[in-house]
C-alpha cells in the first residue's frame, strides 16, 4: 500500500509540473519580448539564406566565368592566343578574387548555422575552395606575368617570334615565377582538400552542378600550374639551351598502321642548341640502316606469341613495337639506334611524324623542292609523289632514299623559314601534336611529364575508376591500305542500377574499290596484296568480363594491371564491308554523388589513325533522371529509359561525363 501511495504521490507531483510548465510556455508564448525575439529571429534567418543565396549565386557566376576563361585558352594554340584572352583571364581572377573575400566576410555568420540544409553546407565550404582557387589563379598569373610582357612587348597583340633564342629568355623569365608557382600549389592542395571534404548528400541539382564546375577548374589550374612549374628546366632540354639536344626522328607511314604510328620506312635525326639546328640527316630504314645493335647490347625483348615473330627478334625494338603505348615504344627505338652506335647516338628524345604528318606541316611549308629530284612537294601532292617513285620498277630501296631526300628538303625550308612565317607553322605543329600524328619523346623525364601533361606523348592512360576504350590496329599485310580503309566505332552502354554497366562494341570497316582506286599507296604490283590482315587489340576497364562476340574467331584475353587487354587478328577483303563485335560487363563503374550519379567514358585515340567516326549511346538506370553532360550529347530520348547520344570526331582523345539523378 505503501509503495502504491509513493506511486500515487510521484504521479501527482510530476503531472502538476507538467501543468506548470505548460503555463509557462504559454505565458512565454504571449509574451511580446519573446515575440519579437523570435521574429527577430526569423527575419536575421531569412536574411542569412537570402544573402548566402545571393552570395553563392555571385561566386558561382565568377567561377563559372574564369572556367570559361581557362577552357579557351586550353583549347587555343600558342599562337593563337591574344592579349585580349590574357587581359579578359586576368579580369576574370581579379573579380573572383575581390568577390570571394566579401562573401567570406558577409557569410562569416553562417558557419555556425550552415549545417542546418545540406545546400548551405555545401555552399559555405564551396566559398572556401573558391577562396583557395581564387587566390591559387592569382599567384599563377604573377608568376608568369614577366613572360607574358616578353612575349607581347612589341606590338601587344601578337606573339613576337623575331628572336630565335628567345625561348631561352622565356626560360629565364619562367625560373624567377617558380616560387609563385610553388605557392600556388599549396593553394591548390587546400582547395583539393576542401572539395574532397564536401560531401553531396541530400543536396539539390544546382550544388552538384556547382559542385563539378568547381572540380574541373581546380583541374585545369592544377594542370596548368604542374607545367609551369617543370616549363623551365623542360625547355632548356628541349631546346638545347645549355648543351646541345639530338632527336631521333622516325618517319611513320600511317598508310601502313601499327599500334603506336606506322611503319618506319625512313628514320633521321637532328641536333638542336640554343633553339637553332645544327645539323640533320635522313636515311632509308632496313634491316642493315640504323646499325643494329649486337645482341649482347640490348636486353632480351619478350614478344608475345601473337605478335610478329622476327628471325632476329632484336628488330621488334626498331619498327616491330606491339605496345600502344607510344613512350614505350620510342624508348625501344632510341635503345636500339643508340647501342648500334649510329651516328649522333645516343639521342636525347625522340620525334615521331606520320604521313599525316608530314601534310600537316607542309600545309604550313608550302612548295617544298627537292634536291636531286626535278619534283616540288607541297600538302596537296605529298602521298602521290612518294608512291610513284616505285614506278617504272625502281629499285626496293628507291622510294626510301626519294623519301629521305624529301623529308631533308622539308628541314632546310623548315631552318630557312622567315619569322614572318613561323606562327603558322608553329600551328601547324601544335595541330600535328593535337591529334597524334607527331609525338615526343624525352629520355629526361621532368620533360616527359610535361609532354605527357599536355598530351603529346601519345601515352596510354590507365584505366581506373571509369569506364575505358582504346582500339588499336596494325596492318600486318605489308600493304599500304589504310588510308583506304575507313573504321568506324559504334559503343552502347547501358547503365545498371547497382552501379554495373553493360557494354556492346561494334567495330565496322569498310574498304570500297570506289575509294581505293583512286588510292596511289592501294597497288598489287608495288605495295603489296590487296587483302587487309588486321592485329587488332582493344583495351577496356581491368575488371571487365567478355559476355559474347560476333563474327570473330578467335579472341585472346589478357589482364593488366590497369586494362583488359584482348588481342584477335582480323581480315577485310578488298571492296568489302565488315563489322565485328564485342559483348562484356564491367561493375563498379558508376559513382555515386548523394542521390546523383556520375558516367565518365574516356576514349582514347590510336596514334597515326586518321579521324574516325565513333558514336555512343548512353543508356540510363530505369526511373533516373538526366541533369547534365559533358560534352552536350547530340540527341536525347526519354521512352522507357533516358538514351543519350554522342557524335564523336576521334581527332584526338575524347572524354564523356554524365550526371543523373538515381531513382
Amino acid at each position: 500500500m505503501r509503495q502504491l501511495n509513493a506511486t500515487l504521490s510521484r504521479g501527482s507531483t510530476r503531472l502538476k509540473y507538467m501543468r506548470s510548465l505548460g503555463r509557462n510556455v504559454s505565458n512565454l508564448l504571449n509574451n511580446r519580448l519573446f515575440r519579437a525575439m523570435m521574429l527577430s529571429v526569423i527575419i536575421i534567418f531569412t536574411g542569412l539564406s537570402v544573402l548566402v543565396v545571393d552570395s553563392t549565386n555571385r561566386l558561382q557566376r565568377a567561377i563559372e566565368r574564369l572556367n570559361r576563361d581557362l577552357i579557351m585558352m586550353s583549347d587555343k594554340s600558342l599562337s593563337e592566343i591574344t592579349l585580349d584572352d590574357i587581359e579578359a583571364l586576368d579580369e576574370s581572377v581579379e573579380d573572383l578574387v575581390e568577390l570571394t573575400e566579401r562573401v567570406r566576410i558577409f557569410t562569416f555568420p553562417l558557419r555556425s548555422v550552415s549545417m542546418l540544409t545540406a545546400d548551405w553546407r555545401v555552399s559555405v565550404q564551396s566559398i572556401d575552395a573558391i577562396h583557395e582557387l581564387g587566390l591559387a589563379a592569382q599567384v599563377i598569373l604573377d608568376g608568369i606575368q614577366p613572360v607574358l610582357v616578353f612575349i607581347y612587348s612589341n606590338d601587344g597583340d601578337d606573339i613576337t617570334t623575331t628572336d630565335k633564342t628567345s625561348g631561352a629568355r622565356i626560360s629565364d623569365l619562367l625560373e624567377f615565377g617558380i616560387p609563385d608557382f610553388e605557392v600556388a600549389s599549396a593553394y591548390l592542395s587546400e582547395a583539393e582538400n576542401q572539395l574532397n571534404s564536401i560531401q553531396l548528400d541530400n543536396v539539390s541539382i544546382e550544388s552538384v552542378l556547382n559542385y563539378d564546375v568547381l572540380r574541373n577548374t581546380a583541374k585545369q589550374l592544377t594542370a596548368l600550374n604542374n607545367v609551369l612549374l617543370n616549363c623551365s628546366d623542360v625547355l632548356r632540354v628541349m631546346l638545347g639551351i645549355d648543351e646541345e639536344t639530338t632527336y631521333l626522328i622516325l618517319a611513320q607511314n600511317n598508310d601502313e598502321i601499327r599500334p603506336s604510328g606506322g611503319f618506319i620506312g625512313s628514320y633521321g635525326w637532328f641536333t638542336l642548341h640554343y633553339g637553332r639546328v645544327n645539323d640533320f640527316d635522313y636515311s632509308p630504314s632496313n634491316d642493315k640502316n640504323p646499325n643494329p645493335p649486337r645482341p649482347d647490347r640490348m636486353q632480351p625483348l619478350d614478344i608475345p606469341d601473337w605478335w610478329i615473330q622476327y628471325q632476329n627478334p632484336i628488330y621488334a625494338a626498331w619498327d616491330g613495337s606491339w605496345y600502344v603505348d607510344f613512350p614505350t615504344t620510342a624508348h625501344l627505338a632510341a635503345t636500339y639506334y643508340n647501342a648500334g652506335e649510329n651516328l649522333s647516338a645516343p639521342v636525347d628524345a625522340v620525334i615521331a611524324i606520320d604521313i599525316t604528318g608530314f601534310e600537316i606541316i607542309l600545309e604550313a611549308l608550302g612548295d617544298v623542292p627537292v634536291s636531286g629530284y626535278d619534283v616540288t612537294v607541297n600538302s596537296s601532292n605529298f602521298r602521290e609523289v612518294v608512291y610513284d617513285i616505285r614506278s617504272g620498277g625502281a629499285a626496293t630501296d628507291e622510294h626510301k632514299i626519294f623519301l629521305a631526300a624529301v623529308y631533308r628538303a622539308i628541314q632546310t625550308r623548315w631552318s630557312d623559314l622567315p619569322n614572318a612565317e613561323l606562327p603558322n607553322l608553329l600551328l601547324a605543329l601544335l595541330t600535328g601534336l593535337q591529334e597524334k600524328h607527331i609525338l615526343l619523346y624525352y629520355e629526361d623525364t621532368s620533360s616527359q611529364d610535361v609532354v605527357e601533361q599536355m598530351g603529346w606523348g601519345g601515352k596510354q592512360l590507365p584505366s581506373l575508376g571509369y569506364d575505358y576504350l582504346l582500339v588499336a590496329d596494325a596492318n600486318i599485310t605489308g600493304n599500304k591500305s589504310n588510308n583506304s580503309i575507313s573504321r568506324s566505332t559504334a559503343y552502347d552502354v547501358e547503365l545498371l542500377p547497382d552501379g554495373t554497366v553493360n557494354q556492346r562494341l561494334a567495330i565496322q570497316y569498310d574498304y570500297l574499290d570506289t575509294i581505293a582506286q583512286k588510292d596511289p599507296a592501294v597497288n598489287v604490283y608495288y605495295h603489296g596484296p590487296l587483302v587487309y590482315v588486321n592485329q587488332m587489340q582493344l583495351y577496356t576497364p581491368p575488371t571487365s568480363e567478355l559476355i559474347s562476340t560476333d563474327n570473330i574467331q578467335s579472341l585472346m584475353t589478357f589482364t593488366e594491371s590497369d586494362h583488359l587487354h584482348h588481342v584477335t587478328r582480323l581480315q577485310v577483303n578488298y571492296d568489302t564491308t565488315r563489322r565485328f563485335e564485342l559483348n562484356y560487363q564491367t561493375p563498379a563503374l558508376i559513382e555515386e554523388m548523394g542521390r546523383f550519379g556520375r558516367y565518365k567514358l574516356l576514349i582514347q585515340k590510336q596514334p597515326g589513325i586518321r579521324n574516325e567516326e565513333v558514336a555512343v549511346r548512353v543508356l540510363l538506370p530505369p526511373d533516373a533522371e538526366f541533369i547534365v553532360s559533358t560534352p552536350e550529347a547530340q540527341a536525347v530520348y526519354d521512352v522507357e529509359q533516358v538514351a543519350l547520344d554522342f557524335f564523336i570526331s576521334l581527332s584526338n582523345d575524347h572524354e564523356i561525363d554524365v550526371i543523373f539523378e538515381l531513382p
